[in-house]
């Protein structure tokens, strides 16, 4: 099994943050994600748990959708975009310029040995997750909140039903009341996070045999689970294009 390749080399420019920063998440090479895995995960599942520092000195989180900002200009770090409620208490303990950090989190299962060829083992877990450390900028001005909810809904609306050819169904802010949207937006903070470092880690049972694995994901699809399920169709997809 061949590995992932490493991120020392991102197609996605981010800030210069990333070459200092020492919180990095432990990745056995193995589970490696490239970048562009790391951006396909975040498009497919945007729900963040954004973890801050708070004025008691301990950590708050808020879990809300965050996108890639897929309209930077050439050269622009890369960046995620959202948003989060005023009388959210976290609002009050966010500051422009603060760390973040937002955790990512696609489908995930428990891997019984009952579906291993070699049944004297333990279980294990399969899952994906990317970690993004951030700089935090804080966004008031009602147009850029606007600005930022366009950009938010736009990707959402693909992540429903997957029509990357044609938006004309798509929903925009535009067909909603504006009067309302208004209204909506002076209980908002925009929030716009410049990228320092982005990491993933995928773990689908890459230490085991094609075998092992092939029983594994039909163990999983056969599962009430719904994760279950999407981690076994993703099993599958992973030997097929091995296979060719």
């Amino acid at each position: 099994m061949k590995e992932q390749p490493s991120n020392e080399h991102l197609a996605y420019p981010i800030s210069s943050g990333m070459k200092n920063c020492s919180d990095k998440l432990f990745i056995p090479s193995l589970y490696n994600m490239h970048e562009m895995a790391c951006a396909a995960l975040i498009k497919e599942a945007p729900l963040c748990h954004l973890t801050s520092l708070n004025s008691n000195g301990g950590l708050s989180a808020t879990s809300i959708p965050l996108v890639l900002d897929e309209h930077e200009k050439p050269g622009e770090s890369l960046m995620l975009l959202g948003h989060i409620a005023k009388r959210n208490p976290h609002t009050a303990d966010l500051k422009n310029g603060m760390p973040v950090l937002g955790v990512f989190s696609g489908p995930n299962s428990y891997i019984s040995p009952r579906w291993f060829k070699e049944r004297l083992t333990v279980p294990t877990w399969s899952f994906s997750s990317v970690h993004v450390h951030g700089t935090l900028e804080i966004v008031n001005e009602p147009s850029q909140i606007r600005t930022i909810l366009e950009s938010t809904i736009e990707q959402l609306e693909f992540t429903v039903d997957g029509q990357q050819d044609d938006s004309s169904a798509h929903w925009s802010l535009k067909d909603a009341d504006n009067e309302l949207v208004n209204r909506l937006l002076t209980g908002i903070v925009g929030l716009k996070i410049n990228i320092n470092s982005m990491e993933g880690i995928a773990r689908t049972v890459q230490e085991k045999s094609d075998i092992d694995r092939e029983s594994i994901a039909d163990g999983l699809c056969s599962s009430l689970n719904w994760q279950a399920r999407r981690v076994g169709l993703k099993i599958k997809e992973i030997l097929k294009q091995a296979t060719g």
